[in-house]
């Protein structure tokens, strides 16, 4: 139960660093010829690693790095889960005493920020990337660490856009009550669905919509937004002309603002993910 409220809260507010303990876990029953994983200490990431590799019966090592308990992707982009990270618990942990191997499976969505080249020459472990997707793992272990080309792609299901839409809009939501509470009383209970609509179209249409990034996406939905409403409005309604300049503006901020935030929440735009290391 604790752990499912915790899954529900991380995913809400998963933007936000949520550490996990640095250094050495084990699963099932090891021996020196167990394999070693490494992730970063993101607390939804490691607890949902050590849950498929209980389920599955994977005998391994896991060394979780740290990354300020920022997710993998983001934290790798941010310069925040690096080689450093990983020849820091590397050392730390204790591994090389365990093992008589020196090969190290990363996740590969940390390929854009972890140089394999230093930590070999820091630390003697050959680092490879292993699958996209921690489901993957155990027939990756299974199959003498071979990487098949699935396991290889970067995919951004749906289910997976809107948890990461439902993170943004929990997020962004936080900063709009504060700021509409302080200017905007009367715009609060308008703007908070419309934070969480934007969040919805952005997250889970983006790979649709047109625009080379979201902040371009966000800015095409903004004009189309204005426009949807101000022929609706002069049809269905009548505004005063303040009305209807004040709300143009506000939906358009609102698409552009949350496009420019919605960024780097996806890996399909949060730039290349080292292809020629990552199989």
């Amino acid at each position: 139960m604790i752990d499912f409220l915790k899954d529900i809260f991380q995913t809400l507010f998963r933007y936000l660093p949520f550490p996990a303990s640095t250094g050495l876990y084990r699963f099932g029953k090891t021996d020196t010829n167990s394999p070693v994983l490494l992730t970063c200490n993101f607390d939804l990431t490691v607890r949902r690693l050590s849950k498929i590799l209980k389920k599955a019966g994977v005998n391994c090592y896991l060394l979780v790095a740290p990354s300020k308990g920022i997710n993998v992707w983001c934290a790798a982009c941010g310069g925040h889960f690096s080689a450093e990270s990983v020849i820091s618990v590397i050392k730390t942990s204790g591994i090389n005493n365990m093992v008589n191997h020196r090969t190290l499976i990363l996740p590969q969505l940390s390929a854009k920020g972890v140089s394999v080249k230093k930590i070999r020459e820091a630390t003697g472990w050959n680092a490879r990337f292993g699958p996209v997707h921690a489901k993957d793992i155990p027939s990756y272990i299974r199959d003498n660490l071979k990487k098949t080309r699935e396991m290889s792609i970067v995919r951004f299901p749906i289910i997976e856009r809107i948890e990461m839409s439902i993170a943004h809009a929990s997020l962004i939501t936080l900063f709009f009550v504060v700021f509409y509470l302080i200017f905007w009383k009367m715009f609060l209970l308008y703007i908070i669905p419309l934070v969480w609509f934007y969040c919805l179209i952005m997250g889970v249409l983006e790979e649709w919509l047109w625009g080379k990034d979201l902040f371009w996406k966000g800015l095409i939905v903004g004009v189309i937004s204005d426009v949807l409403f101000l022929s609706y409005s002069m049809i269905n309604l009548s505004l005063p002309t303040l009305v209807l300049i004040n709300w143009s503006i506000i939906l358009f901020s609102l698409s552009v603002f949350i496009g420019f935030n919605s960024r780097g929440q996806s890996p399909l735009l949060s730039g290349a993910v080292h292809a020629k290391e990552t199989l």
